[in-house]
């Protein structure tokens, strides 16, 4: 339930039904559980956990559950890969590409040698995500295109729109703009067959935003884009997601000054960073915080 909530963007009750399954738990009986099941509850649960606190803005107590899940995996090599991979995903999430890379190849490097092949797919689509978020962004595009082939192979599907939006993420990076756009309508194609909202669907917004601003022009398309960013936060708010909130409305900012605005209204970036301790930090806060102490 809490996997299946939190695919549904629906954090707060993945993160009350992670949290139910490890008051239930008993560290003594994982053995029969994952005999019968294939996953360690204990570690499934903390990584779950973690990935909806995130989302939900509880900075700290993500990554402690984070931190859990890998102590708890320590025993078991398919425990083990599940929390790194989930802790590369997080980083991702956090837009931290440096840590993700750390995760993400023990990932790979372990499930190799075990033979998780599902787990070595994902691994190699995030580590392609950092290949073109800190490097070469064209060798990144085909890496990761490749890799999402590979994940298709498995009959996979419920991550492939977020997969799709690493993509064009990468995609817009290199400035192919009706790649990221052809990118992003595969995405929503995918999502159109379904009845259920998808935790990702605030950042296919604001990547589509930022695919009709290069395809468009920095003039003509001004209007879609920031109705696309407001589109965005809004489906964040909506969610419950803090962080993607602040991260569209970064982006909305930063369109309005780019076209001349010279007071963007800050409001919602100041309330969203607001609600974060003062200790909390992630690239995307620590932008909202630079902009605001300048404003």
């Amino acid at each position: 339930l809490a996997c299946s909530t939190f695919h549904q963007g629906a954090f707060g009750a993945a993160l009350d039904h992670a949290m139910s399954g490890l008051a239930e738990w008993n560290p003594a009986e994982h053995s029969r559980y994952m005999a019968r099941y294939g996953e360690h509850p204990g570690v499934s649960c903390n990584t779950w956990a973690a990935l909806a606190a995130w989302h939900l803005g509880q900075v700290e107590r993500s990554q402690t559950l984070a931190d859990r899940a890998i102590e708890w995996g320590a025993t078991n090599a398919y425990a083990r890969a599940t929390a790194q991979i989930q802790y590369a995903f997080l980083h991702q999430y956090r837009d931290e590409p440096e840590r993700c890379r750390e995760w993400a190849a023990e990932t790979q490097d372990l499930a190799r040698h075990q033979g998780f092949d599902f787990r070595v797919a994902q691994a190699d689509v995030v580590l392609a995500w950092c290949d073109g978020r800190e490097g070469d962004a064209d060798r990144g595009a085909a890496a990761m295109t490749a890799a999402i082939e590979g994940y298709r192979r498995f009959g996979a599907r419920m991550d492939e729109p977020y997969y799709l939006a690493l993509l064009a993420d990468v995609e817009l990076r290199r400035g192919a703009g009706a790649n990221a756009r052809s990118v992003l309508d595969e995405a929503w194609h995918l999502l159109e067959g379904t009845t259920r909202s998808f935790f990702h669907e605030p950042e296919l917004h604001r990547l589509s935003a930022s695919a009709e601003l290069l395809v468009a022009g920095p003039v003509a398309g001004v209007a879609e884009v920031d109705a696309l960013l407001d589109l965005a936060a809004a489906s964040a708010r909506a969610l419950g997601s803090r962080p993607l909130e602040l991260r569209a409305e970064l982006d909305r900012v930063a369109l309005r000054v780019a076209h001349g605005d010279a007071a963007p209204d800050l409001g919602r970036i100041r309330a969203v960073a607001a609600s974060y301790d003062a200790d909390d930090r992630f690239p995307d806060l620590d932008r909202a915080r630079d902009l605001l102490a300048g404003a």
